[in-house]
């Protein structure tokens, strides 16, 4: 087990990733692989649980509990869960027609990166962990219903519930007679990955599943008759009598047999909308030979539920149609919004993906460029659109010419003209050149929203500069669907955007190169490509230049994007860029070199890792600041007043074998 554990928490640990910061109890279950006896542990204790789980490794399949206990629980129910750190997805390979490969295949196509993922033996267990604990006290309902969509999407096991538990990584998945005798056998449990991305519960609301616990279920009478207006709304609604004749059906995924309870759910949403009472929708449903009513012993409490469900979706979207409770899932859209489908065989290739800035700003698409403030993403843009403006390239990119609208939520036409002005000088210009038509904005995007349409048919627009993301969208911008909704409208525009934005606070000895765009993890992905922007000052006395790198941190265009580096001068009244090379030091590569030289030479000044590693002093400094805030460096003395740098050294924690236990 501990050889299995070292080598899949090579990447850190998971339990440490959930339950660091825990207020409540951590359950462990071992169930004895021959007879079933189950043994519980109910704890906070890094070192009992490692002994624990030592100690049954070999006879008993371990699982933990996803959520925390509340403290003093001696049982694992629903009641008796009280954080919740992560959300999570069980895929089962069997049920996937293609196997694994499928099954990977569809995770990987899922939108959020997963945080986590286990190997269990059979499946795979992925887990998306949040930025902080969720206490669960009200609010089991809207956490269950989200991993109900998640495993909608994902054909994933109903594994949704909040008391749930899952296989301990490290440990051994030991089949019982019946899957040996179906040909199963015993597999490790192994991380697989552990990752950075951290995401906020509301992120999933786009795949929250129907909240029938947060409406009240109605009463319904099973002896009404189908209303005489039944067959009219038939005749004259093509969808409704698809529906009902089972020209339209939903299918359980990889298989042609109906799903009869979303027919329901489907034929219920329809006649919520047209207006029929509670009764007469039960009526309906009895009748209904594709549904499941029919044949429910408790048809009454049955039919209740699928009408509280369509309430409640309607309640959150009274626009939503039954072809939009669908979508996620390729369901066939009974002509209600009618899919424009191509043979792409009958299609010649379309030409290269065009670019306003080669690399950098795809045409048509959004671009997103990041940063802590004061990492110079104004004057960029600034310089980039003067570029853009003339059709001269951009720190050796090269530009299409066309017209650009700047947003500015920031700053006010004065202060954008100090710096335009300034910009212009750079270029060897007496003042900012045509095509760049600038407003200093006073309302939302969406309040914007037809104004910029009609500027960018009056004024030829192509680039749209948004300065910056934050205020500018008007929404909760941790919401996924406020993002959602805000960026499927930018691209109405029909043009290019490059919005800049602010980035994520920095979580404990968090690397700068690993903080995303703040909020809603739906920026990142929605972009088609990200920037991320880090400054350093020049090495040089004397010198005011800055040098900014451009970290390519997605790209959907191209297997890896372009990072490159952008020399800014601000020498008298001008601002200068020109293309700068890109050292190694300046990327997420840079803090390895420095310990690489510490490891192989020893203890040594600033100074002296710059000489060895021939890197900038100035950026030598500020990495071993990075290096030191997380640990990975200390000050071991002084040489004429420089700080000695080295190593840490090894502690009696290093060597302790508890350590390789996924705690």
């Amino acid at each position: 087990m501990l050889e299995n554990n070292e080598a899949g928490t090579r990447n850190g640990s998971l339990f440490n990733a959930l339950f660091s910061e825990a207020a409540g109890v951590i359950e462990l279950r071992a169930i004895d692989k021959t007879t079933g006896q189950l043994i519980r542990l109910f704890s906070r204790d890094h070192d009992e649980r490692s002994e624990w789980i030592e100690r049954n490794t070999g006879q008993y399949n371990l699982y933990f509990g996803l959520s925390t206990r509340k403290p003093g629980s001696k049982s694992g129910t629903k009641a008796d869960c009280y954080e919740i750190a992560t959300y999570w997805a069980d895929l089962d390979f069997k049920d996937y027609p293609g196997g694994e490969q499928e099954a990977r295949e569809a995770l990987r196509q899922f939108p959020l990166q997963p945080s986590a993922i286990v190997a269990s033996g059979g499946g795979l267990h992925v887990y998306w962990i949040f930025r902080e604990l969720e206490f669960l006290d009200g609010n089991i309902a809207i956490h269950e219903a989200r991993m109900r969509g998640i495993a909608k999407v994902l054909r994933a096991d109903h594994t949704f519930d909040v008391s749930r538990v899952f296989r301990i990584p490290g440990t051994t998945n030991y089949p019982n007679a019946k899957k040996l005798a179906a040909g199963r056998t015993e597999a490790p449990c192994v991380l697989e990955f552990l990752g950075d991305a951290r995401y906020n519960p509301d992120d999933f609301d786009i795949f929250a599943d129907a909240i029938v616990e947060s409406v009240e279920r109605p009463q319904v009478e099973l002896s009404g008759a189908i209303p005489p207006r039944f067959q009219t709304d038939l005749n004259r609604d093509q969808y409704f009598r698809e529906v009902w004749e089972g020209v339209q059906i939903i299918c359980k995924a990889g298989t042609q047999q109906v799903d009869r309870s979303r027919q329901d759910s489907r034929l219920t949403h329809r006649l919520v909308k047209l207006g029929y009472g509670d009764d007469e929708i039960a009526a309906v449903l009895l009748a209904y030979k594709l549904g499941k009513a029919h044949e429910q012993k408790n048809a009454e409490g049955y039919i209740s539920g699928v009408i509280a469900d369509a309430r409640e979706h309607l309640s959150r979207d009274p626009t939503m149609t039954e072809t939009s409770m669908s979508s996620h899932y390729n369901i066939d859209n009974g002509g209600m919004e009618v899919l424009n489908v191509i043979h792409l065989t009958d299609h010649d290739e379309p030409s290269p993906q065009e670019y306003i800035v080669e690399d950098l700003l795809p045409k048509n698409h959004i671009a997103i460029a990041y940063g802590d403030g004061g990492n110079c993403k104004t004057y960029t843009a600034m310089g980039l659109a003067a570029c853009v403006a003339q059709g001269v390239p951009f720190c050796g990119q090269s530009t299409k010419k066309t017209n650009v609208l700047y947003l500015d939520w920031e700053l006010n036409a004065d202060d954008h003209l100090r710096r335009a002005y300034a910009v212009a000088r750079g270029q060897a210009l007496e003042k900012p050149p045509e095509g760049i038509f600038y407003a200093s904005a006073n309302a939302t995007l969406y309040a914007l929203m037809p104004s910029i349409q009609q500027l960018i048919v009056e004024k030829g627009i192509e680039l749209v500069v948004i300065d910056s993301m934050g205020l500018a969208a008007g929404v909760d911008t941790e919401s996924a669907k406020e993002i959602i909704g805000l960026f499927s409208k930018l691209k109405t525009l029909g043009v290019t955007i490059l919005a800049l934005d602010h980035q994520a606070k920095a979580q404990d000895k968090q690397r700068y190169e690993n903080k995303t765009p703040f909020g809603s993890a739906y920026k990142y992905n929605l972009a088609r490509v990200v920037y991320q922007l880090k400054r350093t000052e020049s090495p040089l006395d004397g010198d005011d230049s800055v040098y900014l790198v451009l970290r390519n941190t997605k790209s959907n265009f191209s297997k890896t994007g372009k990072t490159f580096s952008v020399k800014i001068g601000f020498g008298g009244k001008a601002v200068s860029f020109e293309q700068h090379t890109v050292l190694e030091c300046e990327t997420a590569d840079g803090s390895t070199l420095i310990l690489n030289a510490l490891s192989e030479g020893g203890e040594m000044t600033a100074q002296e890792i710059a000489d060895a590693t021939k890197v900038v002093r100035g950026t030598v400094t500020n990495l071993l600041g990075d290096l030191k805030e997380s640990g990975m460096v200390r000050i071991v003395g002084k040489k004429r007043n420089a700080p000695i740098y080295g190593l840490p050294e090894a502690t009696i924690e290093d060597s302790d074998p508890a350590v390789l236990l996924d705690f």
